[in-house]
Formats: C-alpha cells, sequence, structure tokens
C-alpha cells in the first residue's frame, strides 16, 4: 500500500520491528478518538524497533492527509482506496488493531478502541519489543 506520500510500504519490510496495523477511518468517532493514545504510544516509546501503521479504508486522500496533519500522526498513513487490504484482513469493526512480533506472528488483535498509552498496552508493547529475533 502506498503513503499519502504516494511511498509504497510492504509488510515484509518491516521483519524484526514490532508491528501495529490499525485500520482506522475519519466517519468513526472511536477511530478518532483513539488516535492521539496511538501518538503518544509512538512519542514514549522512541524507538526504531516498533513500526506504526494507520491505515485508512475507503476515503479520499486529501481528507485523510487533513485530518492526520491536524492529529499530528507521527506514523505512516496507508490508504486503502479499494478496501481490498481490510478484506484480507476481515475488517469488519473500526477501529481494529493488530499487534506483530518481530518474527511476523500476530500476537494481538483488537477489535473496536485501544486506549494505546495505557500502562497495560505499553507493558505488551514493551514485551515484544524485548523479546529477540533471530
Amino acid at each position: 500500500m502506498n503513503d499519502l506520500n504516494e511511498v509504497p510500504h510492504k509488510l515484509s519490510e518491516a521483519k524484526g520491528k514490532v508491528v501495529l496495523i490499525n485500520f482506522w477511518a475519519s466517519w468513526c468517532p472511536p477511530c478518532i478518538e483513539e488516535m492521539p493514545s496511538l501518538i503518544r504510544l509512538v512519542e514514549q516509546l522512541k524507538t526504531d524497533d516498533l513500526q506504526v501503521f494507520a491505515v485508512n479504508v475507503n476515503e479520499n486522500r486529501n481528507r485523510v492527509a487533513r485530518i492526520a496533519s491536524k492529529l499530528g500522526f507521527n506514523f505512516p498513513v496507508l490508504l486503502d482506496a479499494t478496501k481490498s487490504v481490510a478484506k484480507d484482513w476481515r475488517i469488519k469493526v473500526y477501529p481494529s488493531s493488530f499487534l506483530i512480533d518481530k518474527q511476523g506472528f500476530l500476537r494481538f488483535k483488537a477489535i473496536g478502541p485501544v486506549v494505546w498509552d495505557s500502562e497495560e498496552s505499553i507493558t505488551q508493547v514493551h514485551q515484544l519489543l524485548s523479546e529477540p529475533y533471530p
């Protein structure tokens, strides 16, 4: 998928990193409410070993760019304009998030909003970050 700057991103490129994928839409109030905590998580952890992707589903690039700028996203916003990726991941509810370990295994799935900078979420991400990568 491409980000807002037309730069392509592949999940396989993040091997060796913990990856958090968040499927969202601007028309979804819980999605918008969740984003500040995701931004704070990235700011608090300040590590290159965590890669966050916010996958916007089926919306106009300009609208998404305005919202990302307004909220101050500090991670790539990917565009799933045709819903094909959301369909592949079987997304039915927004937001939906997936936490993938350094080896590429799904370790956590959240259907609905998460407070990403809560003690529980930070501990969970720290645990995955501390696991060795062969």
